[in-house]
């Protein structure tokens, strides 16, 4: 499909065409831009971006990305007015025949109330949070070498610590709850190993607002739960990180409902923050442990936007397949890594188990909207859709989070790639490596012309 009608030609714009008001995410730099690529080429729409007030830098490197289309008039950004008043308005004006959210609950509610108060339906969709849940799956009793030892433990136990510190833990996928098999002879091991990597890995302070402040209440409120308990432990970033421990949770589906209710703050609402709820199931066998993980996750855990299996080698993809994956109401399902790869692959999709999304809900109950209703990726157009599946191997190099580049090494590629297309001199290979190396050495950036072609 294409995003520019095939009469349309330099200064035609949206004549004819359907203009999307795309909400631009506040945690992310990539997910606004990715929404309006979205909606231009596979939907056909025209796009008017409005910035997230955190993110207004983004406009520069928008308007470069998006030139070729701002000539044709098919591409508009607008910073945040600050004002509810005029993004009402937006919202609400007759060119914009559909809104685009990424965010939260209450965003996607305030934009339906709008669109309904001037006899609008079904022209939004959104990406919304999840109480992302990782499950452990255990071992095979009868395997002769099993796949959970020392070292896979640790490597699950640092990986997911990565994920979660990073971009402060203010991500849609990140993992908010981890499910344990009762009596699992690495539970010490691993949670010590957790321990250790949210206090030694890299890490910056709770920047979303109120995140930290949503956190903690979270936390208190959980901790006063019966069995329950809160260890707070220091980040490298200066700031507390709550990690919760719930204990096990009951067997039987009647008493079941109960248990989460009381400890809704931390496995119905998203903290989009500082902090990691930890449980156990019963685990009579990984079968049955399994067949309780997906009922756990399905009908009592907020959201289905994605989800993370972390499972051994003696377990039968058959057997995951028919006990945990297929069953599994989420959109995207990543066996053995971070979910944020199923995002990155474009033959994906991204967005909420269909089926999920109440329309006749959101004006009033965040779960009606759960997840949302909108759906990135599919670059393949294939229609129906349930949800995404990426496998690895357990431990696999490939999948580790925690050895990754720091910021800044990134942000010296961009400015050598700018500073070679600037200079038009040498490749950006050269002027990437004259930025590495004033990185390293602490010198300055070596000039063009100099040094070896």
């Amino acid at each position: 499909k294409t995003g520019v009608p095939a009469a349309a030609s330099p200064g035609d714009g949206c004549s004819g065409a359907e203009v999307c008001l795309v909400l631009g995410a506040g945690n992310t730099d990539f997910l606004g831009l990715r929404d309006c690529v979205q909606r231009l080429f596979c939907h056909g729409e025209c796009v008017l971006l409005k910035h997230h007030p955190l993110r207004p830098f983004l406009s520069a490197p928008a308007a470069h990305i998006f030139a070729p289309l701002v000539a044709r008039g098919c591409f508009a950004q607008i910073m945040d007015p600050g004002d509810v008043a005029q993004i009402q308005g937006m919202v609400q004006h007759p060119l914009v025949g559909h809104v685009a959210v990424t965010g939260g609950a209450g965003t996607h509610l305030a934009v339906a109330a709008a669109q309904r108060a001037v006899g609008r339906q079904d022209s939004l969709s959104s990406e919304l949070g999840c109480v992302t849940p990782w499950i452990f799956i255990p071992d095979e009793p009868s395997a002769e070498t099993p796949g959970w030892n020392d070292a896979s433990v640790g490597f699950a136990a640092r990986n997911l610590a990565a994920v979660k510190l990073d971009n402060g833990g203010h991500n849609c996928n990140s993992p908010q709850v981890v499910i344990l098999p009762s009596g699992w002879g690495h539970t010490d091991a691993f949670l010590a190993a957790l321990r250790g990597a949210l206090s030694e890995l890299p890490a910056i302070p709770p920047y979303y607002p109120g995140s930290f402040q949503r956190a903690d209440a979270a936390a208190r409120a959980a901790e006063a739960c019966s069995g329950a308990s809160v260890e707070r432990i220091p980040t490298s970033a200066g700031h507390d990180f709550a990690l919760v421990a719930l204990g096990e949770a009951p067997a039987a589906d009647a008493a079941l409902a109960p248990w989460v209710r009381e400890r809704g703050a931390v496995l119905r609402e998203e903290a989009f923050g500082p902090l990691l709820v930890v449980l156990s199931l019963p685990s009579a066998s990984p079968t049955s442990y399994m067949d309780a993980s997906a009922r756990l996750c399905n009908e009592h855990i907020f959201g289905s936007l994605s989800c993370v299996l972390l499972v051994p080698s003696t377990i039968a993809q058959e057997q995951l397949d028919r006990s945990l994956v297929a069953p599994l109401q989420y959109g995207a399902v990543a066996v053995n890594l971070w979910s944020a790869f199923n995002y990155l692959f474009p033959e994906g999709t991204w967005g909420a188990f269909p089926g999920r999304f109440s329309p006749a809900a959101p004006s009033t109950e965040a779960d009606g909207v759960g997840s949302g209703n909108g759906v990135v990726g599919n670059a393949l157009a294939l229609d129906g859709v349930q949800k995404s599946v990426l496998r690895a191997e357990l431990a696999s190099p490939v999948t580790d989070m925690s050895g990754r580049p720091p910021a800044r090494v990134f942000s010296a590629l961009a400015a050598g790639v700018t500073h070679s297309h600037r200079k038009g001199s040498r490749g950006s290979a050269y002027a990437v490596v004259a930025a590495l190396a004033a990185l390293v050495t602490g010198g300055p950036a070596a000039k063009a012309g100099s040094g070896p072609s």
